[in-house]
């Protein structure tokens, strides 16, 4: 009885979605065979949060159709992500972060495994909170480049001192990102607080000047990070 519930529930959804646009009924007829081979509750789930997003945000409606059957296929479930995407359901524009977040999640799934994804997740989460241009550098920065080949305990050495320093100086991770993976290359995880308030204190006093330091192209920041190598 619950299965027939939810096939008429999916069906309801897909006529809703019908007479609101054509591109999204034909974008969730087009994913929903590979989320109905996973039951149907788990569609029922995913086909009212696409609906959801939809109405919502029309670009993050369709990224989460897009990528759906990707991540069906290379997750075999439609849990954790469809839930974690209806999250970006709190933010008007989070659809790039959204869209950064569908782009690596059965990735970082498949190298990290649930906690590990789980982890990265509420990273970004926090960012969103903070600020969604910065929730999008985070999500569409390739997640092992900022762990530096060190799983999750790579992730949270390289994050950390970023969030501190946006709440003590308002750094934003956009810039930060720029060349915190080189400079904790060079300096280690110990020396990475250290430089990126130099470059917050820099960001303050001259938004160029700040960027360039980030971007590792002024001489400054260049000889900063040379007199912290060990």
């Amino acid at each position: 009885m619950a299965e027939a519930d939810d096939l008429v529930a999916i069906e309801e959804v897909l006529q809703q979605l019908e007479r609101i646009s054509f591109v999204a009924q034909r974008d969730a007829r087009a994913a929903l065979p590979a989320l109905r081979e996973l039951g149907a509750a788990p569609a029922r789930s995913w086909i009212e949060t696409a609906r959801d997003l939809f109405l919502h945000d029309r670009e993050a409606g369709k990224s989460f159709m897009r990528h759906s059957v990707r991540l069906a296929g290379n997750l075999q479930s439609a849990e954790p992500w469809t839930g974690q995407a209806r999250e970006f359901l709190r933010w008007v524009n989070s659809y790039h972060a959204l869209e950064g977040f569908l782009g690596q999640v059965d990735q970082v799934w498949e190298s990290w495994g649930e906690a590990g994804e789980r982890e990265w997740f509420e990273i970004g989460l926090r960012w969103c909170h903070r600020s969604l241009p910065d929730a999008r550098a985070y999500f569409e920065a390739p997640f092992e480049h900022l762990a530096g080949g060190r799983g999750v305990d790579g992730l949270l050495a390289l994050i950390t001192p970023a969030e501190h320093l946006y709440d003590e100086r308002r750094l934003t991770l956009d810039c930060y990102l720029e060349g915190a993976p080189t400079a904790r290359n060079l300096v280690g995880d110990a020396g990475l607080t250290n430089w990126a308030r130099r470059g917050a204190d820099l960001l303050a006093a001259g938004r160029s000047r700040g960027e360039a330091y980030f971007r590792m192209e002024s001489d400054e920041g260049l000889k900063i990070l040379l007199d912290a190598v060990p």
